[in-house]
This record gives structure tokens, C-alpha cells and sequence, in this order.
């Protein structure tokens, strides 16, 4: 077998965390000048094509649009990648930096799906904001439901040429839904490889294949709508059930692997089933592009490294907490009943979890009572925080599956739960740094008293604030489903109210220092939007 593996791959770390700029004159846009006219557009390319007021009577041709369109995301935001990272708050700006590169990588680089067009649009939408104060953040990237919400933007285009959208709150929506969808199992006697032609193979049965590939495919693959049938007519698709369930998705480009992912959609190949597709690539000899044979390489590394952590001699499924964290040399204090006090918390390595050791991370924090610095759970199996306490620094909850942060009293940086399932924030009473509920479901705050920072309710499904009466920062309840602010008696900084469903401002005291007097309701404020 040929597959062409270079064993020379750099190591990397894959870490899963509206502006809508004022454009220049294309006077260095090298498109070639002709007169075209709107009703020759249709589609998605129509409502794009009004969304950013193109110069329609300057092109020759759709191709001419497209460049257009790329020429502005070369100039506007991947030059300016950085600009829109930028904060004031460190951690804020990390995660951005992070989420802003996964994003542009995966629309421009790895989907080739997605025209010039529609990543201009998905890219004006998630920078939309990012400026060095607000410090909001991006939308998680979910490959899954953006296929799902540009497959519907794309039917409604066609459906009504008037018809406009709101991406971020399409995307937003669908993504909260997602978040607790519980994942479908076929029948559970469903087990192995299946092989789905394309359409140059079986061109009698094109469209049945399409309709297979969108129900055998894991929710979180695009091919669960958009991009099923366009992979189809570029190659095979071959999917490994694991008793019922989708576990992995090769995609061929021809006779050749274009992509193996895992039910995350990650880019990277599941350690567990990593010697299941090994195997299938070697017994049927394919061939892999340089795109997927250096993540293949990538994937071989982190299983043989994984494979020594195992054949160590630890017993991982029942050592003690304190015998794992020597292990892996974590810093760490005992209090005088014996519980663990730890510098900070995150995976065991950037390539695999404390799970694919064997180990239940539930039981690890039956004995932690604190973290001095961040706590990341991000991707975590993690259901119970046990014992935890205190949090030092930020916490990550992004795409974790707790839904409750049970005996926790204090995070003291930021806390992330946009894409989480919590939905009870439990005995905590305070957040020092910036709290990110946007796109939540209707988390229980519960017990929360103050928030130190910002507090992004955006499209949250937040309806009481419950006990919360200070937020030091910003509060944004834009596209929020809160009504009354309880007993919420300052705003540190400014308050965004537009297009909010609050009515009654309750006993808010002060905005920005400044008491509000006799205002009742937000109109009265006259804030400035």
C-alpha cells in the first residue's frame, strides 16, 4: 500500500473558543470591468450581493462577483485577523485568536463548499462586535449547523428572491438547539463500514445515496444537510457504525481520501477508532491528499504516545486522584482533610483526554476542592464538579456536558458558557471577570450575586436574573429573553437595551456611575445604541 505518509509532520494544538467594516474602494481589485446586471444574479449570490451593496454594473460575470467578494475578506479580515482579536482582557483576547483562526480556516481552506460570497457573509456576521472593550466573542464553529444554516438560507433564497436574513441569529439559534440535542442511535446491531458510491458510480441511485448519507451521518457533519450531495458528485463517502452509531466519516475526492473526521468534526481523527480506519486504509490500499496524510501522521503520533501512557503501569481506572496527578506532574496542595488544592486544570495532553486513558474525570474532582488558576473542561465528559469549590482564575465550559455547576461558590476570571448545556449555575455567587451566556439555553443563575466584568446575555434564553445585583463591566441584552432586570442594582459600564424584550429597568440604581433617577424602563434612559 501507497500512502505517501510523511513522518515528518510539526506538532500542533487544535484548541476548540456586528462589525461590519466600512469598505475601502476596490481601486486594487483586479476584476475585469463589463456591464452586468442584478437580474442576472439569483440565489444566496442575489441576497449577498445586496447585503454588501456590490458594484453589480462593473462585473462580467459571477466570477468577477466571487473575486470581488474575496478580494474584501483578504482585506478586511484576514489582514486584519488580528486587529479583531484584539481586547483589553487577555484570556478574551486568547479565545478570540483561537475561535477567529478556526473559523477562517475551515471556510476558506477546508470546506470548498462555501464560495467567496458566503464566507464574506459568515465572516461579517461572527467578527461583528469584536472591538477591544466589548470583548464578546465568536460564535463556537459547529460544521454541522453552519451546513444546516446556509442549506436554509440558500433554500429561502430560492424560495423568495426579497428574501433577507439575519445570519447570526439563524446560525445562533440553531446552534442552542444543537447544543442539547441528544444524539440519535440507528439500530444498535448496526455495526461496521458502510460505503456509499458517488454519483460517478451509481449515477441510477444518486439522489437515494444522498438521502443515506444525510441520515447515517453524525448531526455534527455537514453532510447531515449542505454538503451531502456535493461531496457525493466528488467522490465516496464511507462511514464506520459503532453499534448504532456514526462514529466516523471518511470523504473521498475522487479515488483519493480528502477527509477523515470524527463525531466532534474536529479535523482531528478519533484516538479510539484510529486503528479501525489505519486498518481500512491499508487493506484497501487508498490514497490520502497531503491535507488528510498530515493529519493521518498527526493522529499515528498522538495514538503511539496515548499507547505508551497506557502500557506505563499505572492502573488509570483506579489510582488515586493525587497517583494521576504525580503522573502527569500537575501542581497540586493538600488541606487539612486531605482534599487537593490545584494550580490549574486541563487534559493530560493536547492530544488526548483523561477518558481515552480510562479514566472518569467525575472521580478526579471528587477530590478537588479548588483551582488556583483556569479550570478548562472544554469538550470534557465530565457530568458532576464534585467537591470544586473555587475557581482562581477563568473556566471554560464550552461543548462540556455538565448542566449544573452544583457546590462551585466563585469563579474569579472569566467564565465561557455560550456553548455549553448547563442550565443551573448551582451555589455560585460571584464571576470576578467577564460572564458569556450568548446563545445559552435558560441557564438558572440561581444563586449568582455579582459579576465583575461584562455580561453578554445576547441571544440567550436567560429569563430571570435572579439574585444578580452588580455587573462591573457592560451588559448586553440584545435578542435576550429577559424581561426585568430583579434585583440588578448597577451597570458598571454601558447597558445595551436594543431590541431587548426588557420592559421594566426594577431597582437599577446606577449606569456607567452615573444614577439613573427616575427612569422606569429602558426608553426612558435614552441610551445611546
Amino acid at each position: 500500500m501507497k500512502t505517501n505518509l510523511n513522518p515528518h509532520t510539526p506538532s500542533y494544538k487544535n484548541i476548540s473558543k456586528k462589525y461590519y467594516p466600512k469598505l475601502r474602494p476596490l481601486t486594487r481589485d483586479t476584476v475585469s470591468f463589463g456591464a452586468m446586471s442584478k437580474s442576472r444574479f439569483s440565489g444566496i449570490d442575489f441576497l449577498i450581493l445586496n447585503k454588501f451593496k456590490a458594484p453589480v454594473e462593473k462585473f462580467n460575470s459571477n466570477a468577477d462577483f466571487q473575486l470581488w467578494c474575496k478580494n474584501i475578506i483578504n482585506r478586511e479580515y484576514i489582514s486584519k485577523k488580528q486587529e479583531f482579536a484584539k481586547s483589553d482582557d487577555e484570556q478574551t483576547q486568547i479565545q478570540r485568536t483561537i475561535m477567529l483562526n478556526e473559523w477562517i480556516e475551515y471556510i476558506t481552506k477546508e470546506n470548498d463548499d462555501y464560495t467567496p460570497a458566503i464566507q464574506l457573509m459568515i465572516l461579517s456576521s461572527i467578527t461583528s462586535g469584536l472591538d477591544g472593550k466589548a470583548n464578546r466573542l465568536p460564535p463556537n464553529l459547529d460544521k454541522g449547523v453552519l451546513a444546516e444554516t446556509i442549506y436554509e438560507i440558500k433554500n429561502n433564497c430560492k424560495k423568495d428572491k426579497s428574501y433577507d436574513c439575519n445570519f447570526a441569529k439563524l446560525y445562533g439559534n440553531k446552534l442552542q438547539m444543537r447544543i442539547f440535542d441528544e444524539e440519535p442511535s440507528l439500530d444498535e446491531s448496526l455495526s461496521g463500514w458502510i460505503v456509499i458510491p458517488s454519483k460517478e458510480n451509481d449515477p441510477e441511485n444518486f439522489e437515494e445515496n444522498v438521502r443515506k448519507l444525510q441520515t447515517l451521518s453524525h448531526p455534527s457533519w455537514c453532510t447531515k444537510t449542505n454538503n451531502a450531495e456535493p461531496y457525493l458528485s466528488k467522490g465516496d463517502f464511507h462511514i464506520y457504525i459503532d453499534e448504532g452509531k456514526p462514529r466516523l466519516g471518511v470523504r473521498f475526492v475522487g479515488d483519493e481520501i480528502g477527509e477523515i473526521q470524527g463525531k466532534n468534526n474536529n479535523s482531528r481523527i478519533p484516538l479510539e477508532y484510529f486503528d479501525i480506519v489505519k486498518k481500512h486504509i491499508e487493506e484497501n490500499g487508498f490514497m490520502l491528499s497531503p491535507n488528510t496524510m498530515e493529519k493521518f501522521e498527526k493522529a499515528q503520533e498522538a495514538k503511539a504516545k496515548l499507547d505508551k501512557f497506557k502500557n506505563s503501569g499505572l492502573d488509570f481506572k483506579n489510582s488515586s486522584a493525587k497517583e494521576i496527578f504525580d503522573f502527569f506532574g500537575v501542581k497540586y496542595e493538600e488541606n487539612e482533610d486531605g482534599k487537593l488544592i490545584l494550580e490549574s486544570y486541563e487534559q493530560p495532553d493536547e492530544d488526548f483526554s483523561y477518558e481515552d486513558l480510562g479514566l472518569s474525570e467525575n472521580r478526579l474532582f471528587e477530590d478537588i476542592v479548588e483551582v488556583k488558576g483556569d479550570l478548562d473542561l472544554q469538550d470534557s465528559n465530565i457530568t458532576d464538579l464534585g467537591a470544586l469549590r473555587l475557581i482562581g482564575g477563568s473556566a471554560l465550559f464550552d461543548s462540556c456536558k455538565l448542566k449544573t455547576l452544583g457546590n462551585l461558590q466563585s469563579i474569579g476570571g472569566n467564565a465561557y458558557f455560550g456553548a455549553s448545556k448547563i442550565t443551573d449555575l448551582g451555589a455560585l455567587q460571584s464571576i470576578g471577570g467577564n460572564a458569556y451566556f450568548e446563545y445559552s439555553k435558560n441557564i438558572n443563575l440561581a444563586n449568582l450575586i455579582s459579576i465583575g466584568g461584562h455580561a453578554d446575555f445576547r441571544n440567550s434564553e436567560i429569563i430571570s436574573l435572579a439574585k444578580l445585583r452588580s455587573i462591573g463591566g457592560m451588559a448586553d441584552f440584545r435578542y435576550s429573553e429577559i424581561v426585568d432586570l430583579g434585583d440588578l442594582e448597577e451597570i458598571g459600564e454601558y447597558a445595551h437595551f436594543e431590541d431587548s424584550k426588557v420592559v421594566s429597568l426594577c431597582k437599577l440604581k446606577s449606569i456607567k456611575g452615573k444614577n439613573i433617577g427616575n427612569a422606569k424602563t429602558p426608553q426612558d434612559l435614552k441610551m445611546p445604541s
